[in-house]
């Protein structure tokens, strides 16, 4: 800590002595980047909110505000006029101060960050973690971009563009995803219930358990959703709206005549003037082009089943079982650098994919970290770190600055890119979570990349090229690299490869159909 951020918190708290003070007015008054270092590192929360009465602004000081932000208008909170000076000596004594603390507020009217609230407002106990380009917050007349870690109140709009998306997440780690042309209204509820209303688009939700007392209300123009945990996609169009259950149940209200339906696991119900509301079956999950499926439901030993019916059979062998445990309500916990891997070269994925020129890659993960690096290998056919036909995993280049590992990304080798499947693609900053996870990656014919996360499209790019340089002895593995230097740690549900682009609707229905064993079984996999 320097010694601009010392006084500044000692300010903040009060604590400053006079000749502490003198020292700070010195460092402000002598070096610009001292004062904005000042501004920057302020405790926003207690400087401009909690403590904001304390730092009473004079009226000499508010026309300054006003000259540099071009506003002839009296100025509402977060600054206060005051006319009359308060007998203590720092408030009254120390302009130079109350001008720093007003840069302060300014450099954050600048770059429209949205660390305070208008008055009234209520907190939602909820934050953006993540969000695209283009999202923005609307509060009152305001419209400034979101950013992760910015607080919601109730009132507050987030609208969400064309192409982008937005992570929200509540204390008790509901989480919720909302999609492209998508706006929602977050409002407060009754004791712990979580209320929003989602006035378009789409949201996928991932709702733990609720206490006693507490659930999460959904609401659309027809319909409401009352959850008491789950995860399930919520889709408002103009005329209906739409839920589908991936785990758990859903009490679905139409608005109009107050109609309900329970919604289970594998059902949706469609809520829509004149039309029945009922709970129906969920399509499966797609099967056309399955060259290899992975169920991790064998619950013991050390080979993993290739389950696609794709012959020849494609099995996963682990050395041993250190490192694997198979858990009791399906899935397989990998941690401490296992792997599993082929025993013999994936020849059958290979020719497949080079008959098509296309490659699906879809996996239902849990990470065990929302940062892993290398990037981290959940899915790789390869020889080492520099070969390899495809790899979908986990965080960034160990060697690229700034490394951010919270995000997904693949590699696909053509003739027109590396042997190492160079350049990547990459899901947007901040968008891993330690929870249940559905990526997939496709490649179309025509060069289209895409990434998906929880169904919705997070990344797109157009590469040239073919799969002609594909390397046939290549072996498929999973959890780390054949040269075991990039462990990737968590819980494995599904992986399945397909010798096609599954497109964005077919990606949206094996999201919809889950990964349970109910799942699987309803599906026969």
């Amino acid at each position: 800590m320097n010694r601009i951020e010392e006084l500044t918190l000692k300010l903040i708290d009060e604590e400053i002595s006079d000749a502490e003070f003198a020292e700070l007015e010195r460092l402000l008054a002598d070096d610009p980047q001292a004062l904005r270092c000042h501004a920057s590192l302020l405790d926003l929360e207690a400087a401009l909110l909690g403590r904001r009465s304390r730092f009473d602004v004079a009226p000499q000081t508010m026309a300054k505000i006003r000259e540099l932000v071009g506003r002839s208008e009296p100025q509402p909170e977060p600054v206060r006029v005051v006319e009359r000076r308060k007998p203590e000596r720092r408030p009254s004594a120390r302009p130079f101060v109350r001008m720093a603390l007003a840069a302060s507020l300014l450099a954050l009217i600048g770059v429209g960050v949205l660390y305070h609230q208008p008055m009234g407002s209520t907190p939602v106990d909820a934050r953006v973690s993540q969000a695209d380009e283009g999202v923005v917050v609307q509060r009152g007349e305001q419209a400034l971009p979101a950013r992760a870690g910015w607080k919601l109140a109730a009132g507050d709009r987030l609208v969400v563009p064309a192409g982008a998306a937005v992570s929200v997440e509540y204390a008790d780690r509901t989480r919720l995803i909302f999609g492209p042309q998508s706006a929602t209204t977050f409002q407060t509820g009754r004791g712990l219930t979580k209320r929003l209303v989602l006035q378009t688009g789409a949201l996928v939700a991932h709702v733990p358990k609720q206490a006693e007392g507490a659930a999460l209300e959904a609401s659309t123009p027809q319909a409401q959703a009352r959850v008491l945990g789950t995860r399930f996609l919520l889709a408002a169009a103009p005329a209906e709206t739409r839920l589908d259950v991936i785990e758990g149940r859903v009490r679905l209200t139409r608005s109009a005549d107050r109609a309900a339906v329970l919604v289970s696991e594998g059902q949706f119900a469609v809520a829509a003037p004149g039309t029945p509301l009922v709970a129906q079956p969920l399509p499966g999950r797609i099967t056309e082009s399955l060259v290899a499926l992975y169920r991790f439901d064998e619950g013991r030993g050390t080979t993993v089943l290739d389950r696609s019916g794709f012959e020849p059979s494609l099995d996963l062998e682990a050395e041993s079982d250190e490192g694997f445990d198979w858990l009791p309500s399906g899935g397989l916990q990998v941690t401490g650098g296992a792997m599993l891997s082929s025993p013999q070269p994936a020849e059958k994925i290979v020719e497949a994919c080079q008959a098509s020129d296309e490659l699906t890659i879809e996996a239902w993960v849990t990470p065990a970290r929302v940062e892993q690096s290398g990037p981290a290998r959940i899915v790789t056919l390869s020889e080492n770190t520099n070969h390899r036909n495809f790899a979908l995993g986990q965080g960034s280049q160990l060697e690229t600055p700034p490394a951010n590992h919270a995000r997904f990304a693949a590699r696909l080798r053509t003739t027109e890119k590396d042997g190492n499947g160079e350049p990547a693609i990459y899901s947007p900053d901040q968008t891993t979570v330690a929870d249940l996870t559905h990526v997939v990656f496709t490649r179309s014919r025509d060069g289209t990349e895409r990434l998906y996360v929880d169904s919705i499209l997070r990344s797109q790019e157009v590469r040239g090229g073919d799969f002609s340089n594909w390397d046939a002895t290549f072996h498929l593995a999973l959890g780390n690299e054949f040269t075991r230097n990039r462990t990737w740690e968590g819980v494995y549900h599904l992986v399945a490869i397909y010798s096609r682009s599954l497109t964005q609707t077919e990606v949206l229905d094996n999201f919809r159909a889950g990964c349970t064993r109910e799942s699987l079984r309803r599906d026969n996999l």
